[in-house]
């Protein structure tokens, strides 16, 4: 689990993937996150960009 929330701070892996490694569901990760008062390490640029690749897939 720390190991997993680490990578996950440090921008190194999704939310999704650090609950994959916790062996939790995503949700779980969520309420552990919250539990820690751990914010997304994800800036305003990054949700962009992929709002951008995702138009992309979808077109």
């Amino acid at each position: 689990m720390n190991k997993a929330i680490k990578e996950y701070q440090e921008g190194k892996i999704s939310i999704g993937k650090a609950a994959e490694t916790a062996g939790i569901s995503l949700w779980e990760m969520m309420d552990e996150l919250k539990a820690k008062n751990i914010a997304n390490p994800l800036t305003k640029e990054d949700y962009k960009e992929g709002l951008k690749n995702l138009e992309k897939v979808l077109k």
